[in-house]
């Protein structure tokens, strides 16, 4: 890894202590840390490029958790600890516990390299999104460049069937454009296109 990047670990007070204390190892990343989702959510840090979620922080409801986070409109990688196997889409992966500092070293390299295009600040909306337009957004970021139909976004954020009106997609779309656009550092621009929305890079 050769450029800086900032890891956020929300896990236990010893789990953080041990990676705190060999934070050298991890160089050029940078290390934050909450004791949990909540606080985490609620220090109003800036998003952080990956994420260290043990999931005995989760409170049994590790999907849940995962949830919160995209909710925010976190769209980057989630290195998830767990002592049982779980399966989860990229860009969520999972570390077992035990693990050895190397072996998370080696999946943050994975997973910076596999998301390299997530981490760029200027993808961060400033703005505080709704939880459903962060959804959207982080849904078309998952599709950059390509069109993703009405239908199809109705039907994985809202779970609506293709007989309900698209006047409220129409609404999230036209607030979430707003803010994507009153934000001057942003690189994505939201367009319409004949059958759903697609973010495209703006024009420098």
């Amino acid at each position: 890894m050769n450029n800086i990047a900032y890891m956020v670990i929300i896990a236990n007070n010893a789990l953080i202590k041990r990676l705190i204390e060999q934070s050298s190892a991890f160089e050029p990343i940078v290390l934050h840390s909450a004791a949990s989702i909540q606080l985490f959510i609620e220090s109003e840090d800036l998003f952080p490029d990956i994420i260290l979620l043990d999931a005995e922080t989760c409170r049994s409801n590790v999907s849940a958790a995962i949830k919160s986070l995209q909710a925010m409109g976190y769209a980057g990688p989630i290195i998830l600890i767990s002592p049982e196997k779980l399966s989860y889409p990229l860009p969520i992966v999972q570390l077992r516990r035990p693990f050895r500092l190397n072996e998370l070293r080696d999946l943050i390299e994975f997973c910076l390299s596999k998301v390299a295009p997530l981490r760029q600040p200027s993808q961060r909306v400033r703005y505080d999104l709704t939880e459903k337009e962060a959804a959207i957004f982080n849904r078309l970021l998952q599709d950059a460049g390509r069109s993703v139909q009405k239908s199809k976004l109705l039907q994985e954020i809202w779970g609506y069937g293709p007989e309900i009106s698209t006047r409220t997609l129409e609404t999230h779309i036209h607030r979430l454009r707003r803010k994507i656009d009153a934000d001057t550092t942003h690189e994505w621009s939201l367009t319409t296109s004949d059958d759903g929305y697609k973010l495209v890079k703006k024009k420098r």
